[in-house]
């Protein structure tokens, strides 16, 4: 493995004046995402990182993998994919388990109702997916997601522990809510960052604003996060869910086809209702006639469908 940017093990981005005595919290980060593995414990890291198109989030992935792969070697499992349900089934029994989820908000976006209540549940029990796949107890899983912009992916999702920010957005209400969480000081240093990488300043790829969310308040929550260039063949190409569930139907399929038999008709249009969210459930049970009780059998009903494609 070489780290370069032209010269082996230099950073990809030349330090330049930072505004506010912003602190270097590569290390503490990079050491928090990575843990040492305790006996009897199945520890969950949540990282995101996000940035407008050629910021170099990819490059930023593949540093932290390669900080992974020194630290845990062939006790890792690493799985690079653009969604949740392909890395769930390619893990397997190592005691690592890193899942790269890229380009998140294709398969986890805010918008998509109607696999995004599976994936969360599946998202929220992923401890118990690996004790049930390895047998054990003790253990490391290492999620995460990377995608353009705050909003597009589902809160669940994006509430990650550990957060590197590579760009602004260009939509005001995304950039008060990451200002929110990074403070003033971190995000006028994004912004120069940003800035100087649409002038097509490429120095400044390798600097990144990371923030600690369990540091909330303290001055030095957010910080800068320094990545190099990673020269590597080992690292892999991305998992599709589209060509890995090639032969699979889709949730949308699967509906229309109960939709068309008159005795399951009513059930998937109540579903439908459920998921978006718009209607207190009582409501949905009355607009069709039944007791709000009918509407969490509506919801087994239609849940147990999706379990058995």
């Amino acid at each position: 493995m070489r780290l370069s940017s032209g010269m082996s093990g230099k950073r990809l981005s030349s330090p330049y004046t930072v505004s506010g005595k912003l602190t270097d919290k590569t290390e503490e980060m990079i050491g928090r995402l990575l843990p040492d593995i305790t006996d009897h414990i199945v520890k969950w890291k949540h990282a995101v990182i996000v940035g407008l198109p050629g910021c170099g989030k990819s490059t930023t992935i593949k540093f932290i993998w390669s900080k992974a792969v020194a630290k845990y070697g062939k006790d890792m499992n690493f799985v690079y994919t653009d969604a949740l349900a392909v890395a769930l089934d390619l893990m397997d029994s190592k005691r690592v388990q890193f899942i790269c989820i890229d380009d998140a908000s294709k398969h986890a976006s805010s918008l998509d109702n109607f696999e995004l209540k599976k994936q969360i549940a599946e998202f929220n029990r992923i401890r118990h997916v690996y004790e049930d796949k390895t047998g054990s107890d003790t253990g490391i899983i290492i999620i995460l997601f990377g995608w353009q912009r705050w909003k597009e992916v589902h809160p669940a999702f994006r509430n990650g522990t550990f957060m590197i920010f590579k760009t602004l957005m260009a939509e005001p209400d995304d950039n008060n809510m990451i200002e929110t969480l990074i403070g003033e000081r971190a995000s006028s240093e994004l912004r120069r960052i940003w800035n100087k990488m649409d002038t097509d300043d490429q120095t400044v790829k390798g600097t990144s604003i990371g923030y600690l969310p369990t540091q909330r308040g303290s001055p030095d929550a957010a910080g800068l996060f320094y990545t190099r260039l990673v020269d590597d063949d080992r690292f892999p190409s991305m998992i599709y869910k589209d060509e890995y569930f090639k032969d699979e139907k889709t949730v949308d399929q699967i509906l229309e086809e109960h939709r068309q038999n008159p005795r399951d008709a009513e059930a998937v249009d109540a579903y439908k209702l459920i998921i978006e969210g718009t209607m207190k459930r009582r409501d949905i049970a009355a607009r069709f006639g039944h007791d709000p009780s009918w509407v969490t059998k509506v919801e087994d009903r239609v849940e147990s469908w999706l379990a058995k494609a």
